[in-house]
């Protein structure tokens, strides 16, 4: 896998948006970006883009993180208006493709390690497995609560699935559903879009700057 970069992208809704956007409850749209240098996964860059849905809807990057590559750094920016705040951190270990996968999907080991035990994890319990339209055959977690936080469906009985799929453990999909008498409405829900490698010539250096250094 000479020269290639894994991009992928994870879209996320939520009716109702948290602080610090105003309201404090709206409506919020975002895309969650990577791209990971499969020779050296310490050279990476994540980005969070969101748009709220209100009268005059903010929109922009909200978080990046930016790894230089091993022996280097990583930077994380926060922004919010115009301001920008960075910290950085250095980056002391190197790491394989392999291994940042298996890191990547811990989450879907956890629950899929526990699939024969009677114990569940944080309430979820395994439903077996479906198939789905992006990514083939997925196993599915199922728990059941109430809402708590919610200024439209205070306390609704809600139903949250995980899905992990099959073939690499990615987790694929994440869904809270509000029950609301005879209807059921997507509360929030983050999924998996695109995973595909890409050539470096397809992929801009200045995404592994830091702001410093992308300023020069």
């Amino acid at each position: 896998m000479a020269g290639q970069f894994l991009y992928y992208e994870y879209e996320y809704f939520q009716l109702e948006g948290i602080p610090p956007y105003p309201g404090p409850y709206l409506t919020i749209d975002s895309i969650d970006r990577y791209w990971v240098d499969v020779n050296d996964p310490n050279r990476f860059r994540y980005e969070r883009y969101y748009r709220t849905r209100e009268t005059e809807p903010k929109e922009g990057v909200e978080v990046s993180r930016v790894g230089t590559g091993s022996g280097g750094v990583v930077e994380e920016c926060q922004r919010y208006e115009e301001k920008v705040e960075c910290t950085q951190q250095a980056l002391t270990t190197t790491l394989t493709y392999d291994e940042w996968l298996n890191n990547t999907t811990h989450l879907s080991h956890k629950f899929l390690n526990n699939i024969n035990s009677p114990a569940t994890i944080g309430g979820y319990e395994y439903r077996g497995i479906e198939s789905d339209e992006l990514w083939g055959d997925v196993h599915v977690f199922e728990r059941r609560g109430t809402l708590s936080a919610s200024d439209i469906y205070p306390n609704f009985p809600i139903v949250e699935t995980l899905k992990f799929d099959v073939a690499l453990g990615r987790t694929v999909e994440w869904r809270r559903i509000v029950i609301d008498g005879d209807k059921s409405v997507i509360h929030a829900i983050s999924r998996l879009v695109k995973w595909e490698l890409l050539d470096a010539s397809a992929v801009s250096a200045d995404l592994f700057l830091t702001r410093e250094a992308a300023e020069k």
